[in-house]
């Protein structure tokens, strides 16, 4: 919001794309859980890269397919959060919709199984990504309307120049991590 605030488009941009990265891995039930990669012992192992790299992308044709379809048919509008603790908490409740969604220990026992993980999987994974578009949305929303994006004169975001992003995202002090 600071960014939005200061009429700093490449700043929110940044920001957004880095808030992306993570409410990404928040709609995937691997990232966000223990099991991201088998049970502990080596159970399962393999099982991270087959769900989401070589199922995700043998099947991106289907998924954008059925995404699509999904964003247009939502229903209900996700309410922005109004400022960095409540998008923080929208983002915990999107991982725990997304476990219940698809709970980790199924794919890892399916992968175990050697099920094909679209059969068993695909329809839910659709609807986690769906989940995971609609979060952010709702957090980028968030974050412009609580710096008053549109109040400082930027109506609509623009596009940021792709070497300006990488000197900032080369800068230790900007956004450094937290504890």
């Amino acid at each position: 919001q600071d960014a939005a605030k200061k009429k700093d488009v490449t700043r929110f941009v940044a920001a957004a794309g880095t808030c992306a990265h993570y409410v990404g891995d928040a709609c995937q039930p691997l990232h966000c859980s223990f099991l991201h990669d088998g049970y502990p012992g080596g159970k399962g192992s393999g099982v991270h890269s087959a769900y989401e790299d070589k199922m995700l992308r043998s099947h991106a044709p289907e998924i954008l397919t059925e995404l699509t379809k999904a964003l247009s048919n939502a229903s209900g509008k996700v309410t922005p959060p109004k400022n960095g603790q409540e998008a923080a908490v929208a983002v915990v409740e999107l991982m725990r919709r997304t476990f219940k969604t698809i709970p980790p220990a199924d794919i890892v026992d399916a992968f175990v199984a050697k099920k094909d993980l679209w059969t068993e999987f695909g329809a839910g994974t659709v609807k986690v990504i769906q989940d995971g578009v609609r979060t952010l949305q709702a957090v980028w929303q968030g974050a412009w309307s609580a710096g008053n994006g549109e109040a400082v004169g930027q109506a609509k975001l623009a596009a940021a120049a792709t070497g300006d992003l990488i000197k900032l995202y080369r800068n230790k002090n900007w956004a450094p991590s937290k504890t």
